[in-house]
């Protein structure tokens, strides 16, 4: 497979006001090939661990 590979989230706040066909829309009209999709609902325990990784970015609101 040749190309750039990126991981994309559609944060919960986004889900809940119905936005994810846009955003996939979005996505798509942006000339990206959605390779994979997978929808979960993390626990506040697993979320931690998932953004524990990025708890010294200046992007990440405690």
């Amino acid at each position: 497979m040749a190309g750039n590979i990126t991981f994309t989230m559609i944060k919960p706040d986004a889900v809940e006001a119905n936005n994810i066909g846009p955003i996939l829309a979005k996505i798509n009209q942006s000339g990206f090939k959605i390779l994979a999709m997978k929808y979960l609902r993390l626990s506040p325990e697993q979320a931690g661990q998932f953004y524990a990784v990025h708890k010294e970015r200046p992007f990440m609101v405690n």
